[in-house]
């Protein structure tokens, strides 16, 4: 028995499951984020861990205890997982049929355009490729905050 260093009885402060779900989805989402936009966040100083426990109202401590109580207990821990990766997939599939729609706008205006005449279409097609001057992704903790409540 003292040879087990698995947590298999309840901590006191355990974050319950859906709490547990919510929080490590946000921080999936979050640390893909961070390793996308990495300067971003250093530029805003922000760290995922850090906002989540905030955020969450809890600590490392008792993130460390709930995460360990979890994975010890398989059956709950697979029910927490399987819940944020359908999540992740829903929001995959958002993403995939909103740049379908922009692709297929995209090549909509394209066979449009080349229906019109000669000298019309030089002139749209010299526009379409002249390089479009992009605001930089904005992360701050507002931004966060809005993105993390409308995926949900």
């Amino acid at each position: 028995m003292a040879c087990n260093s698995g947590q298999k009885n309840e901590p006191e402060n355990l974050i319950p499951k859906e709490k547990m779900t919510d929080l490590l989805y946000d921080l999936y989402i979050l640390n893909a984020s961070n390793n996308l936009n990495k300067i971003e966040f250093e530029n805003n100083n922000l760290n995922p861990e850090q906002y989540i426990f905030e955020k969450y109202d809890i600590d490392s401590v008792q993130f460390a205890q709930s995460n360990t109580y979890y994975s010890n207990n398989l059956e709950i821990y697979k029910g927490i997982i399987s819940e944020v990766k359908t999540r992740i997939g829903n929001i995959k599939t958002e993403v995939d049929t909103l740049l379908k729609r922009e692709r297929e706008e995209k090549k909509r205006k394209r066979d449009s355009i080349n229906k019109l005449p000669d000298s019309l279409k030089s002139k749209i097609k010299s526009d379409l490729n002249k390089p479009k001057v992009l605001k930089p992704f904005s992360t701050n903790r507002r931004t966060v905050d809005s993105l993390m409540k409308s995926k949900r």
